[in-house]
């Protein structure tokens, strides 16, 4: 903001809201607030400038703020005085929000620490070294927002965390979480779960997502080998959750019972607001027929990928607003006919939407049936790589192609063509 109203604004906050910066040495940064904290102290404010040498500091600065409600953002303060940090944590009683973002060094008495702040409703572990999570962390009945993001080496979550029914937001990506604790479905305001991971025993099953009604924007869930029973699937309830717009379902790529598989994901039907859907690893010989039913009229983005058994591609040309397509990984598919465009009456242009179209990996491909009146009227850029048997020619008829790409197929003529529009 214009520094007028930076100024105006720390003003109007007087000693409730405090910015600190500090130099390399550990010295106040010029124009900044002196290292002695007024102890009305509610917001304290640590930019990125404040790093390094001078958050090995910090920390013991904030004893006598015991009112401090935010503690908030950290950024790049990897080294801190990390003793310092548990000495004061367990008196900051009125703690509402808490980054350790990026933190290397947390230790396991902190993270006891953090479990008896009572009131505390953020809490952002994100990138740190964690290992695990105390159980006392159950106990923050008021936490609406705890992120894990990055923390590669947390394997699995407090088997209690059901009891933090006041969660709207979990970010567990790029963890190493093998599963969902039990009883994931008594968090029913989570709004926000990136991830979903589909366990073995019976309480982190699809059954719990199906009562988790509120959840939007993004979701992923993997691991769905383990889906046991395929009702469990039906039960997850994902038609019936209006407001995901991206939608991933990711299998291994290995299963011995492919006809399960199809099961699993005949149930797994998305809403038909849904703009992207990913698909991988999925191992059975075909796709459900609702998979480019023409009532998908959001889907903006699609890509299937690792679906090595399957030996047809799903009628994809009904989808009326897609626009880009990836396919990957097709190990059985020999060829692509008309089951790809579609058989609806009504669409007079299979792709009418198309723009981006990439086929990579499909090592039995030979023939592609590109003689369909109207396909593709809108596709600008097509890419095919990996293709080593496919020999038919790509559609000749496309009026707004800008670049075609053909990379590792022998067979085909290989080279970069663009064409300016």
């Amino acid at each position: 903001m214009h520094d007028i109203i930076s100024d105006l604004a720390e003003y109007a906050s007087g000693e409730f809201c405090f910015k600190l910066g500090i130099n390399e040495s550990g010295s106040v940064l010029e124009g900044e607030h002196s290292c002695s904290f007024p102890e009305r102290t509610r917001y304290l404010s640590i930019p990125l400038a404040a790093a390094y040498g001078g958050g090995l500091r910090i920390f013991r600065s904030i004893h006598g703020v015991q009112h401090l409600r935010t503690l908030f953002p950290l950024y790049t303060l990897r080294k801190v005085d990390i003793e310092a940090l548990n000495d004061i944590l367990p008196n900051l009683k009125r703690l509402q929000m808490l980054s350790l973002f990026y933190l290397q060094d947390v230790s396991s008495q902190l993270l006891n620490s953090i479990g008896n702040l009572k009131h505390l409703r953020h809490l952002d572990l994100s990138s740190t070294a964690i290992e695990r999570l105390p159980e006392n962390v159950c106990t923050l009945y008021y936490l609406q927002s705890l992120l894990l993001n990055g923390c590669r080496h947390l394997m699995e979550l407090p088997s209690n965390i059901s009891n933090l029914v006041n969660l709207q937001h979990l970010n567990i990506e790029a963890t190493n979480l093998k599963e969902m604790p039990p009883k994931m479905g008594k968090l029913t305001k989570l709004r926000i779960l990136e991830s979903y991971i589909v366990g073995k025993e019976s309480g982190s099953s699809m059954k719990e997502l199906g009562k988790l009604s509120h959840i939007r924007k993004t979701l992923s869930i993997r691991n769905l080998r383990d889906v046991a029973n395929a009702q469990d699937a039906l039960d997850a309830d994902l038609k019936g959750k209006k407001k995901i717009e991206e939608l991933g379902l990711m299998w291994d790529g290995n299963t011995d019972d492919t006809r399960h598989e199809r099961e699993v994901l005949e149930r797994l039907e998305p809403s038909e607001n849904v703009k992207q859907l990913f698909i991988l690893g999925y191992g059975g010989t075909t796709f459900p027929g609702w998979l480019g039913n023409s009532s998908f009229l959001n889907m903006v983005q699609l890509t299937l990928s690792g679906c090595k058994n399957c030996i047809l591609l799903p009628p994809l040309g009904q989808l009326q607003s897609l626009e880009e397509l990836y396919i990957k990984g097709f190990d059985d598919v020999v060829a692509v006919g008309p089951e790809f465009y579609g058989s609806d009456p009504s669409m007079e242009n299979p792709f009418k939407s198309l723009k981006i179209l990439k086929f990579k990996g499909m090592k039995k491909w030979q023939e592609w049936k590109t003689d369909v009146a109207g396909a593709f009227p809108h596709l600008a850029e097509l890419f095919i790589a990996g293709c080593p048997e496919l020999t038919s020619a790509v559609p000749r008829h496309l009026p707004c192609l800008l670049r075609l790409s053909i990379e590792e197929c022998p067979q085909l003529e290989e080279g970069i063509w663009m064409r300016e529009s």
